[in-house]
């Protein structure tokens, strides 16, 4: 009898343990799904979180082209796929406002009021109407044009015939056609053209390369022609938005491999290290002329020639952050930490809206437009 006690209780014991074990197992399953269900939404919600607040953003894929903000409030102005759109500042509400088609369109700058631009489609010039969608081609054998101060426009032009290059000036039509330099040397054959903003002043420089020392030029509409600033190699310069600074780059020795950033008054003279590596291709005044952003460049190849192979795209090239810089004495201020750029970047055609809230540029790695929160 008492065996028969012990059998049944032994048989009792192992049926409830089984059960109490498979409830225990039943239970940890469930817990950990539970667990793994909140991580899983804690992750989503960060993510979309990093989203909303991040500080740098792509807003427009590219390839694009002449993108810059727009005369509307709150728009951005670019080319691409054969339309000009604008955008607002996040990518979206996309419209397009003109559908030329362009074989290879290369440079489009705008005049005041948009409504008309000077584009370069392969190697040709021409004026192209937002309002009419047509376009009129522009005296054959330009190498730049840009628009003059006067709204005119200002050529570097090539008379294969004399093989003579020439700075000039004309009405949008090709009339009234005045010479304002008649015999460019040959350091001018590749030349950068500028205009010294709130003046008629029409300014020039040679290509920059790091071997050669540059000089910025600016000859006004009576043919006066006036040196400006020279000595520096690899020079590029940047007029602020009164036309009383100019921003200069250049590097450190000849042929070297390390652009060093400066300040100038409108005379060439004053000539303030600004300890910042960088081009002014990279940089964009601020409204008050004081101010600059620039993207910092990482270190280049120890054998690269600046600015020469950035601009050939030669070694892969990468910004490392962004700054303020207050012209005036130097001070820096970091806008962007490494830890807040979404990807590698070599930045190009970089910009300020109206109220200075963001900060544009494009990215040479893709050709998209990506977007810094300022405020």
């Amino acid at each position: 009898m008492i065996k028969k006690i012990l059998i049944i209780s032994s048989v009792v014991f192992i049926f409830l343990l089984i059960i109490f074990m498979v409830n225990r197992g039943l239970f940890s399953f469930k817990s950990d799904k539970s667990t793994e269900a909140v991580s899983g939404s804690s992750e989503q919600f960060s993510g979309e979180e990093a989203v909303q607040n991040q500080k740098m953003k792509l807003i427009l894929e590219g390839p694009l082209v002449g993108a810059q903000t727009a005369n509307a409030p709150g728009k951005i102005i670019f080319y691409q796929e054969q339309n000009f759109y604008t955008a607002d500042f996040e990518g979206q509400s996309k419209n397009s406002i003109g559908g030329y088609f362009f074989n290879d369109l290369k440079k489009v700058h705008w005049a005041s009021g948009q409504k008309e631009a000077i584009v370069q489609d392969q190697d040709d010039f021409y004026i192209y109407s937002l309002d009419s969608d047509s376009v009129e081609k522009t005296k054959s054998g330009a190498d730049e044009i840009i628009w003059s101060g006067d709204g005119r426009l200002f050529y570097k032009y090539y008379d294969a015939a004399t093989k003579t290059r020439s700075l000039n000036l004309s009405d949008k039509d090709g009339q009234n056609w005045k010479v304002l330099v008649g015999d460019l040397s040959d350091v001018y054959k590749e030349t950068s053209l500028t205009i010294k903003p709130g003046t008629t002043q029409n300014c020039f420089f040679s290509l920059p390369d790091g071997k050669s020392q540059n000089k910025l030029e600016c000859v006004n509409s009576s043919g006066e022609r006036k040196t400006i600033h020279e000595g520096n190699f690899g020079a590029d310069y940047l007029w602020s938005p009164d036309g009383q600074k100019a921003l200069v780059s250049s590097v450190q020795t000849q042929g070297g491999n390390r652009m060093v950033l400066g300040v100038m008054n409108e005379q060439g003279g004053a000539l303030q290290g600004l300890d910042f590596p960088t081009t002014v291709k990279k940089c964009a005044w601020a409204k008050n002329s004081k101010d600059v952003y620039c993207a910092m460049m990482g270190p280049a190849p120890e054998q690269a020639i600046l600015p020469n192979d950035w601009r050939d795209k030669k070694f892969q090239w990468e910004d490392i952050s962004f700054w303020k810089i207050d012209t005036d004495n130097a001070k820096k201020t970091r806008i962007l930490e490494a830890k807040d750029m979404t990807q590698e970047v070599d930045v190009e055609n970089i910009f300020l809206d109206e109220t200075e809230e963001f900060l544009f540029f494009q990215n040479r790695k893709n050709d998209s437009l990506y977007r810094i929160k300022l405020k």
